[in-house]
């Protein structure tokens, strides 16, 4: 585990519904997200659906709760 693991962290996101990207965006979150986990976007309720780690870059595909 490096030091950026405990730290806020930095995201891109997708908000999708089905196979279409609704939004794109970046957030910072205190706590890493898991999938299934709820998260406020704005003033609409959204679950992770996945977490996808690519080198130092983190991706959350988000859809409608």
């Amino acid at each position: 585990m490096n030091s950026g693991d405990s730290a806020v962290g930095d995201y891109e996101y997708e908000l999708r519904r089905g196979d279409a990207v609704l939004a794109t965006g970046r957030l910072q979150l205190d706590e890493q997200p898991t999938p299934g986990d709820m998260l406020s976007l704005g003033r609409r309720e959204v679950r992770v659906d996945d977490v996808i780690a690519t080198g130092r870059s983190r991706r959350l595909i988000l859809s409608h709760a």
